[in-house]
């Protein structure tokens, strides 16, 4: 389970990504290993089903999401938090 401060964050990346020739399905949320998020595989959003993905070169307290390459031009990113974030 996914606390809602944490949730709000994604979401709010999320809503930088959605486009109407754009679907959650092919979005993946990248996290650091030893975050507790890491541990689940699919986080409910208002958009639908996230899958988290843990990422070896991402440090403890970044996430992003990404989508993931489908032969069309142009690929959503979005930072979900940052080190500016962190620092706060």
């Amino acid at each position: 389970m996914v606390n809602d401060e944490a949730l709000q964050m994604i979401e709010n990346a999320l809503k930088h990504c959605m486009r109407p020739s754009k679907s959650i399905e092919n979005m993946a949320l990248y996290v650091c290993p030893k975050s507790k998020i890491s541990d689940i595989k699919h986080i409910r959003t208002r958009y639908g089903q996230l899958r988290v993905v843990p990422g070896i070169y991402i440090p403890l307290g970044l996430s992003y999401i990404l989508e993931d390459p489908t032969g069309m031009k142009g690929r959503m990113y979005s930072w979900v938090s940052r080190y500016a974030d962190i620092k706060k």
